[in-house]
């Protein structure tokens, strides 16, 4: 990175690289790039400053003329979110704006010309899937004002491993970080429960970072789903690596694209570790995933699942021999640093 000096503030909420994707992916350009500062509106009624992190309160009234204030000490700034965002782009007006959202456009959208109106505002615009970009296209967006930013892991953190089981076992890591029931559903968490009913020599592993919903336990209680089919992990868990060397697969069974990302870290992962994935047509990545052979995309129903899971077991060596490739091609550190470099680099020219 010799010779690149222009000052980033990243600007994001609720920042928790400890449990949260969007927040690791933030932390990864903060580590390789080091003129990166992150500003974070938090849920939480505080103010702190911590390493080069400075967290206002959301509903602190002063932030429209504080963060202005800011923004001027910058070269470029940075809005890196996972919903669509009107607050940051409403305030931010001194220097080059490049917005990334990691969230799944939905379309059609709803209040389109307000969502449209504040992604103009930005310089260029960074999605993560294909899906979305295409969408952005047909909303009149031009392609050089446009990027698609895969994350990017630090793939030397996992390993290849087989599971001797005879039982196929499935991760989904993919839990909501609200109790919010519409959330719950859109996960498709419901889908994998209802589910279990036709899926025969098949368990599931949930990973759901503390704080398991009420919902969840109603449903496994109702449904008598028992600890032989399912295990349900309810702790923020450091290191995922543990857990997907111990599964067969790993999946992101989205119903819809509400509240969901358009590349999950775990469906990643789980290719970082040589594991085939499971996603439906929600999911923002599902058409690389078809188009590489790396896992089964299929429609978000029992039967679309029930399918996918044989499908999966059927022909597991082929999906499995693409999935470490697809992972070392798309998913690099390396890539996704010297992509954000490219993009912050054109951005200073904008400001010179």
């Amino acid at each position: 990175m010799a010779g690149f000096l222009p000052k980033i503030i990243i600007w994001t909420r609720d920042f928790a690289p400890d449990r949260e994707a969007t927040s690791k992916e933030i932390l990864v350009l903060r580590n390789a790039l080091k003129m990166v500062f992150i500003c974070n509106l938090s849920s939480s009624a505080e103010l702190r400053y911590s390493k080069g992190i400075l967290s206002f309160y959301s509903k602190f009234y002063p932030l429209r003329i504080i963060i202005p204030l800011i923004e001027r000490k910058f070269d470029i700034s940075h809005i890196f979110i996972s919903t669509p965002e009107h607050f940051y782009t409403s305030v931010l007006t001194k220097k080059p704006v490049i917005l990334t959202y990691c969230g799944c456009l939905t379309y059609p959208i709803r209040d389109l010309n307000r969502f449209v109106q504040g992604l103009k505002k930005s310089d260029h615009i960074v999605v993560e899937s294909v899906k979305d970009f295409s969408i952005l296209r047909k909303l009149g967006f031009a392609a050089n004002k446009l990027s698609v930013i895969y994350p990017g892991i630090d793939l030397s953190q996992f390993k290849l491993s087989r599971v001797s089981d005879e039982t196929f076992k499935i991760l989904f890591a993919s839990a909501p970080l609200s109790n919010i029931d519409a959330v719950f559903y859109s996960r498709g968490v419901k889908l994998m429960l209802d589910s279990m009913e036709r899926l025969n020599q098949v368990r599931f592993v949930f990973l759901w970072r503390k704080g398991c919903s009420k919902l969840l336990y109603t449903l496994t209680n109702k449904l008598k789903i028992n600890g032989s089919r399912l295990t349900i992990v309810n702790e923020i868990v450091p290191r995922i690596n543990p857990y997907i060397s111990n599964v067969h697969a790993v999946i992101a069974p989205f119903i819809s694209n509400w509240g969901t990302k358009a590349c999950p870290n775990s469906i990643i992962e789980g290719l970082a570790s040589g594991k085939p994935v499971l996603v439906s047509t929600k999911v923002g990545i599902s058409d690389l995933i078809k188009k590489e052979q790396c896992g089964v995309v299929f429609e978000p129903t029992i039967d679309g699942l029930a399918c996918a899971i044989e499908d999966l077991k059927s022909n597991y060596r082929i999906y499995q021999s693409n999935s470490r490739r697809v992972a070392e091609e798309y998913f690099s550190i390396d890539l996704f640093v010297k992509n954000y470099q490219t993009i912050y680099e054109l951005a200073k020219r904008y400001s010179s």
